[in-house]
């Protein structure tokens, strides 16, 4: 049960990691395509008189002064990076709470041990559990009729008058 759930956490953290990369990665862009399309409606907005192009033309040098950045590409990629750890950390926390509620909830396996069972026991046993089954002992008990047959054959020799004497067969 712990390996199991070992692996799947690692495989959770592993598909995790990339996955909020690329989640975040998308909302990202799908933020800035929105801020552009706004910011791209707003120039296009006609202005008629001309104290509007002053306060539109002030707004603009402000937002061109606040978010001018010279290093935009690792900027942006330092917040992406930031976007992502948070997001990995927080699916990793649901999951990590989901793979314990779920190992919690579930039934647990018992083990059930069976002294000297017979053979159609144990072929029954077997017949039901065949993943599940061990069996303790050292060798398993079942009557030689079932591997092996015998049948006693003397040779015409040993059965003949010369050898029925008893002295012959104590030599």
């Amino acid at each position: 049960m712990i390996t199991i759930l070992t692996s799947l956490f690692g495989g959770l953290s592993v598909t995790l990691r990339i996955t909020s990369s690329l989640f975040v990665k998308s909302i990202l862009h799908l933020c800035y395509q929105r801020l552009r399309t706004l910011a791209a409606d707003e120039e296009r907005e006609p202005n008629t008189n001309l104290q509007d192009l002053a306060k539109n033309f002030g707004r603009l040098i402000y937002h061109k002064v606040t978010t001018f950045n010279l290093f935009k590409r690792t900027l942006t990629d330092v917040q992406h990076g930031i976007h992502s750890t948070r997001v990995y950390i927080i699916l990793l926390l649901v999951n990590v709470y989901v793979l314990v509620l779920y190992s919690t909830l579930i039934g647990g396996s018992q083990q059930i041990i069976v002294k000297n069972p017979s053979t159609d026991q144990a072929e029954e046993i077997y017949k039901l559990y065949p993943s599940m089954l061990s069996c303790p002992c050292r060798r398993l008990s079942m009557p030689r009729s079932t591997f092996m047959h015998y049948e006693v054959r003397l040779h015409p020799f040993c059965i003949s008058s010369f050898v029925r004497d008893d002295h012959w067969l104590q030599y």
